[in-house]
């Protein structure tokens, strides 16, 4: 990669004397490094470009991770692929490890929270919430494949059908059901999750799977049943995280050495934006986590996908692919430039992007 040029510098950062005494650096990118950008452009699947256009929700279940981690690999794989399939890999990767060993285990306790730590081999039967992006993407590519959005959609209907039908039948049959003989409430959840997933399995055979395993293992052995054509996955596609460095007064007080580090890093966050682009203009998005607080009335860790970019009103904006529906009203109108209702996206500043991302993953081949 080329070393980036000291000129850039000025035009993408307009720090003032008061700025450096600031919480945080202004962040401008120039419209000259701002051209118009949209993912679907280079895409040469019109499913594909469908898929990055159609609204998601993610209801109540917590898997926006899910959602960001399948839009990375559905660019590589040419082919929407299944949120849902890859939500459920990647919690059963996390209990087996809970299983394994003890840091794994603190690592259930402390994210999910969803028992005590009394007892030795204490039985989560509730279907985790919340996940990792990078250890998302992982775990399906070590699947090696993964269901297409067709074959095992998320939501289909919008009313929340994925989790009635599925996460809620998979843990009370867990949670109430005897290992003996599945009662008649109990055949019927098993029923509405043959019927929902179209597993070739009988009612008893799902019934039993359930009880044997713990529901995230279920999980993933239901759904990965459901793939009725799997789409490969390379083995060499790797995730990668993208750094941007975040502005503190204390480091760069008036001194030699503030000053040092304010140019390394300013150095370091027009190489990220110009990174950001670089992606958007070769079709892939990029994944970004922040806190929900900094664009909505929601609190709460979030992913999202950043799909484009354009110059508007003499400042470069980014357009971030959500998973709550086609909805607006969750946004504040002072922290968003604009939303798209049609598409299930908003519109965010340079400054707003800078501002709220606390992780940014991305997939380059």
């Amino acid at each position: 990669m080329n070393p980036i040029k000291l000129s850039f510098i000025l035009p993408l950062l307009l720090i003032s004397q008061n700025s450096l005494q600031a919480e945080s650096l202004k962040v401008k990118v120039p419209k000259s490094l701002c051209s118009d950008l949209d993912i679907r452009d280079t895409m040469k699947s019109d499913e594909l470009k469908e898929h990055f256009t159609r609204p998601r929700s993610q209801g109540s279940s917590g898997w926006c991770y899910g959602f960001v981690a399948a839009d990375l690999l559905s660019v590589e794989a040419e082919v929407p692929l299944s949120s849902t399939h890859v939500s459920s890999i990647y919690n059963s990767a996390i209990f087996k490890e809970a299983l394994e060993n003890e840091k794994g285990k603190f690592y259930i306790y402390k994210t999910y929270k969803r028992t005590s730590r009394k007892g030795s081999d204490p039985e989560f039967k509730k279907i985790l919430s919340g996940g990792n992006i990078y250890w998302a993407v992982k775990d399906s590519v070590d699947k090696r494949y993964l269901c297409s959005e067709k074959d095992l959609p998320f939501d289909a209907s919008g009313l929340e059908t994925t989790k009635s039908e599925l996460i809620n039948n998979l843990e009370n049959i867990k949670k109430l059901e005897w290992p003996s003989l599945p009662s008649k409430l109990g055949c019927e959840r098993a029923k509405s999750i043959v019927e929902f997933l179209g597993v070739n399995a009988s009612v008893y055979e799902v019934w039993k799977l359930i009880l044997n395993n713990n529901v995230n293992i279920s999980l993933e052995k239901l759904t990965s049943m459901s793939c009725k054509d799997p789409v490969k996955l390379d083995s060499s596609i790797e995730v990668k995280r993208l750094k941007i460095p975040k502005a503190d007064s204390k480091k760069y007080a008036r001194s030699s050495f503030g000053k040092r580090k304010l140019e390394r890093d300013t150095k370091k966050i027009i190489k990220a934006f110009k990174k950001i682009g670089y992606l958007l203009s070769h079709g892939r998005p990029v994944a970004v986590n922040y806190n929900a607080n900094h664009i909505s009335i929601v609190e709460g860790d979030h992913s999202s996908s950043i799909t484009g970019r354009r110059w508007k009103n003499g400042r470069c904006e980014y357009k971030v692919r959500n998973s709550w529906g086609e909805s607006c009203i969750e946004y504040n109108d002072s922290d968003i430039t604009g939303c798209n209702r049609e598409e299930g996206s908003f519109w965010v500043t340079d400054q707003k992007l800078y501002e709220m991302a606390q992780d940014i993953f991305y997939i380059d081949s």
